[in-house]
């Protein structure tokens, strides 16, 4: 059995890197037992440098429940604006005052003064672009299992204001309506959860 000669485990103030270095100056180690036991102290600081820093990098990503992600679909659906506080992990909606005309923004005074005091905690998910919408309105048409009602939806599409269109048929299409709702939220679900994730990629790539 190997003898370990004046093996002392200091009490050093400083960073755990400091503590390490103080250790192997101070200790006098005649056995490879003595070696080892240093290893196995440097292997715990880096593996707790690791894991510091990943335990960093997962409370600044942005991690919203199912039910949550919902939500701020259906809000981004009805125009609304959605920004998440990387500081609370709340999110904060707000009617987009360029899609209301005529909004009345003393109703969101306190929120608009929230938002514009401290910006630099706020990070927009942004709503689909009108290309967006469109390629989901042509995703639907496509999909119905009604011949006649999937022939009017992509005349509709392909006409002036297609929009409006499609918005009209969908409205007197009766069991078709309720179909084109769960199919549009669906997608919105997907477009947040995707958004969620870009900036979560974003978020790692500017702390690397």
């Amino acid at each position: 059995m190997h003898k370990v000669s004046n093996l002392r485990l200091l009490l050093v103030v400083g960073s755990p890197y400091d503590q390490l270095n103080t250790l192997r100056e101070k200790t006098y180690v005649k056995s490879e037992i003595g070696g080892l036991i240093l290893q196995i102290i440097g292997d715990l600081i880096n593996f707790s440098g690791v894991y510091n820093e990943l335990y960093i990098s997962f409370e600044k990503m942005i991690n919203l429940s199912k039910e949550r992600i919902k939500e701020i679909a259906g809000d981004l659906d009805c125009g609304m604006k959605c920004y998440y506080n990387k500081k609370t992990k709340e999110i904060t909606t707000i009617i987009d005052f360029d899609s209301h005309y005529g909004a009345d923004e003393e109703l969101w005074e306190d929120v608009i003064k929230e938002l514009e005091e401290n910006w630099t905690d706020y990070i927009e998910i942004e709503r689909m672009d009108s290309r967006e919408s469109f390629l989901v309105m042509e995703d639907f048409a496509y999909s119905v299992d009604s011949a006649s009602l999937q022939e009017k939806l992509i005349n509709a599409l392909n006409r002036s204001k297609p929009f409006s269109n499609f918005k009209w048929i969908m409205d007197n299409s009766g069991d078709y309506r309720q179909k084109w709702f769960d199919f549009k939220n669906q997608k919105y679900i997907e477009w947040v959860e995707e958004k969620i994730s870009e900036l979560n990629s974003m978020e790692e790539f500017e702390n690397k």
